[in-house]
């Protein structure tokens, strides 16, 4: 047993300095880039330019255009509206931006005949990577010595109890292990391990469409049918009622339309 990590002795020398270094200069180290989930312009833009948007946006103009200032306080409604979508949004995106399976810690490797701990960034692949009791796999791995390791794979596939790994098996990061240490060969790392690729799979941003979104949806379809009709009696009345369309820009630029005797 090594005296100061308390490992099992093993043949195995590991990767030489030459190999890790070539390996973190062609990119394959555990590093995983931070990905985000939707950018702010995609989120200020769906929520800004929406049918019931439009609806309202289109009806205070025409009401401003008859000189009506008073009646296009409901303009309002889009500011409400569109700031109230776009700051649920953003807070479930830093939600996103932040999911992580994989805890940052310090890991056992084996290189160079020797046993090292580096930070779970600084494992690269081929490595050979020491599975240790209460750590979390940072990288796959195929197991080479198990000295009774058992994982806990809840996180990844829901089931409650533990798996024994011999020697041979696959390792997944993102499981713990609960028991045993054992000696892997890590065969994915980063972007390609399989804790990243569900990671990456959680931030897709997918649209969902309720019952009630439809049934929403296809009453302002109906509405815009109906109100662009309604908006056009609406301005022929505010013209007769404030005597044509240059007494409405008067009034609307503060002037009021003079009176004929």
């Amino acid at each position: 047993m090594n005296a100061t990590m308390n490992l099992p002795e093993v043949e195995e020398n590991g990767l030489t300095a030459s190999q890790v270094r070539a390996c973190e200069e062609s990119g394959q180290t555990n590093a995983v880039k931070s990905t985000t989930s939707r950018s702010v312009l995609d989120i200020v833009r769906a929520n800004v330019f929406t049918l019931f948007n439009g609806i309202i946006f289109a009806a205070m103009v025409l009401v401003l255009i008859t000189g009506s200032w008073k009646d296009a306080v409901f303009g309002f409604v889009i500011l409400i509206n569109t700031g109230i979508g776009i700051v649920t949004e953003l807070k479930a995106k830093r939600t996103l931006d932040r999911l992580s399976i994989l805890v940052t810690s310090d890991y056992a490797v084996r290189r160079d005949g020797e046993n090292t701990e580096v930070p779970s960034r600084d494992i690269v692949l081929g490595d050979l990577l020491w599975i240790r009791s209460g750590e979390q796999v940072p990288a796959d791995a195929q197991v080479l010595s198990s000295y009774g390791l058992e994982l806990d794979e809840s996180m990844l596939t829901g089931e409650s109890r533990t798996v024994r790994k011999e020697d041979g098996d696959q390792v997944y990061s993102g499981s713990t292990a609960v028991s045993g240490v054992a000696l892997a060969r890590v065969n994915a790392v980063g972007e390609h391990s399989y804790a990243a690729t569900l990671t990456a799979q959680a931030k897709v941003y997918k649209k969902t469409v309720s019952d009630l979104n439809k049934g929403i949806n296809t009453i302002l379809k109906f509405m815009t049918f109906l109100v662009v009709p309604l908006c056009v009696l609406l301005v022929w009345s505010q013209m007769r009622t404030v005597g044509g369309w240059n007494a409405a820009i008067a009034w609307g630029s503060g002037g009021r339309p003079s009176c004929q005797l």
